[in-house]
């Protein structure tokens, strides 16, 4: 798709964040509760949220890993830290300590 290479104006810029949005649902990647205004707002917790699927899309299929081999390596990591249970993406990582388990261990 046509994007302005050198945006001028926030409606370019909302075209090109679009753009980018309809390339990642035609890779058949699904988007939850995200628009063009959030990415050019730049709210953080969308964007990040927007990144981990990117990254989860790209890198771990690129690798045919799935999902769950990969909370399996979490797990296997984070085992010696008595705070840290990993029982799901979701819930395994909120209160941050399962993040600062893995940078510790390596």
């Amino acid at each position: 798709e046509k994007y302005n290479a050198k945006p001028k104006s926030r409606f370019q810029m909302l075209e090109n964040q679009q753009t980018f949005l309809n390339l990642v649902t035609s890779n058949k990647i699904k988007l939850v509760n995200i628009g063009a205004e959030d990415l050019s707002e730049g709210k953080p917790t969308l964007v990040l949220g927007l990144t981990w699927t990117l990254i989860l899309h790209f890198e771990i299929h690129k690798y045919s890993t799935d999902e769950q081999q990969l909370l399996r390596w979490v797990r296997a990591k984070t085992s010696g830290y008595d705070e840290v249970s990993i029982q799901s993406w979701g819930t395994g990582f909120n209160d941050g300590k399962a993040f600062c388990a893995l940078i510790h261990k390596h």
